[in-house]
């Protein structure tokens, strides 16, 4: 990619300071191979999030209790819960809230058992949660982005479903949604605190493909040495995959980094909101949803929007901009490349697509990310045809279908969560 000017001057200091990064951390290794093996004990880390998008979650709660549904990444002995009431115009009462096992049922559907996602919680799971030092509720104030509640001796394994039950005793906040692609659930307004309660029954209002007020869930444990985070867009939002079933690419990559040795593992969290653009997101929520969380260590960014309305150089300045922030508290920024789409979609006609080769070709070989992935590559129909985008992989000509989530997941060098972790702040 040609930059020119000031944007030549700012790639040949941050290409110094790529080198000079590489030096520091591999002169760090032994240093930090000490540190790592003095520190063996439990620490918080983040195992599930999503970000809060102030969307409406279908209902609005009065005197009724929600259960979120949380998948964790990372197992852990204890777990803390992450609230928000960015959005509200007046403070969010939680009357009582406890943390469960959400239960799955088996059945048969043409002859294959299949696991039915339902809002029961498995008996004798469920703990009670406090907040500020031992109480049983909490008031959050109007515009709180987040507050954590008191640890909760709960073991958890990776790849559970968590349930949190919220009892809101008064009229809350309609706009208190995040974005997911699961169900999770509310009773009817008016009826009660059912927050302990195991049964499913009283859950018979479906929340819309979000959690309420539920952004994160913290696990203490031994399993990971840090949390990486997918900035992103519709496709980190798991759009193209069905409600329920964690066919997205980021908690398919969940899977493959719980592979990894016990303490090497990461906790491998969601900040994909659909329609997200990388200008937005730097200037409105990397903060809340990226650098706020806990243990967090890398950011994986692929918010792909920007190309229908930026220039590749306006695009990597906002690259830089991210990259300048990350490096500077010790968090790992991790570039998958921007693939095709369809001509007609999100600017990807023959100038947005010259945009994107030359923002592509920057990725790949400026050296300002700690890591790179071909995505283009990966979900281009064949080399030669670099506008075509390969019908196995993305079906309604702009998201990875489950198989092409598969294939993006499979993609990413599990070395991206292994290597001089964490990076010492720059």
């Amino acid at each position: 990619m040609s930059i020119t000017g000031s944007r030549a001057r700012a790639l040949l200091v941050l290409a110094a300071v790529a080198t000079l990064t590489v030096t520091v951390v591999a002169g760090a290794d032994k240093t930090l191979a000490s540190s790592t093996a003095q520190a063996k004990g439990p620490k918080w880390i983040a195992a599930w999030a999503m970000p809060f998008t102030g969307g409406s979650t279908g209902t609005t709660p009065s005197n009724s209790t929600v259960r979120d549904i949380a998948r964790v990444s990372i197992g852990g002995t204890a777990v803390r819960i992450r609230l928000t009431n960015a959005s509200g115009a007046t403070p969010l009462t939680i009357g009582a809230a406890y943390v469960g096992l959400q239960l799955n049922n088996s059945v048969s559907s043409g002859g294959t058992t299949v696991l039915v996602a339902t809002p029961e919680i498995v008996t004798g799971t469920t703990r009670q949660i406090t907040f500020n030092g031992g109480q049983t509720g909490v008031s959050i104030p109007s515009g709180t982005d987040y507050i954590y509640s008191d640890p909760v001796g709960f073991p958890v394994q990776a790849q559970q479903n968590l349930a949190v039950s919220l009892y809101l005793p008064g009229l809350a906040n309609p706009a208190a949604g995040t974005t997911t692609r699961y169900t999770s659930y509310s009773t009817p307004s008016g009826t009660g605190n059912w927050a302990a309660n195991e049964a499913g029954g009283p859950f018979t209002v479906p929340l819309a493909l979000s959690t309420y007020a539920l952004t994160a869930i913290d696990v203490l444990t031994t399993e990971a040495d840090g949390a990486v985070v997918g900035l992103g867009s519709s496709t980190f939002n798991g759009w193209n995959t069905a409600p329920d079933e964690y066919q997205d690419v980021l908690t398919l990559l969940s899977v493959r980094v719980n592979r990894l040795p016990l303490g090497q593992q990461k906790g491998i969290i969601n900040a994909g909101i659909a329609g997200d653009t990388l200008h937005a997101a730097l200037a409105t929520r990397l903060d809340r949803d990226v650098l706020s969380q806990t243990g967090v260590s890398g950011v994986i960014v692929y918010d792909v929007n920007d190309i229908s309305t930026r220039t590749a150089g306006q695009i990597a300045d906002d690259y830089l901009s991210l990259i300048a922030l990350a490096h500077a508290r010790g968090i790992k920024v991790f570039c998958p490349t921007w693939p095709p789409a369809a001509q007609s979609l999100i600017g990807q006609n023959f100038t947005g697509a010259a945009q994107r080769h030359l923002l592509n070709e920057w990725l790949m070989n400026s050296d300002v990310c700690d890591g790179v992935v071909d995505w283009d590559a990966v979900l281009r129909f064949e080399a030669g045809y670099p506008e075509e985008y390969h019908p196995d992989y993305i079906s309604d000509g702009i998201h990875p279908n489950p198989i092409g989530h598969r294939a993006l997941a499979d993609s990413v060098p599990l070395g991206w969560f292994v290597n001089g972790w964490p990076m010492p702040p720059q």
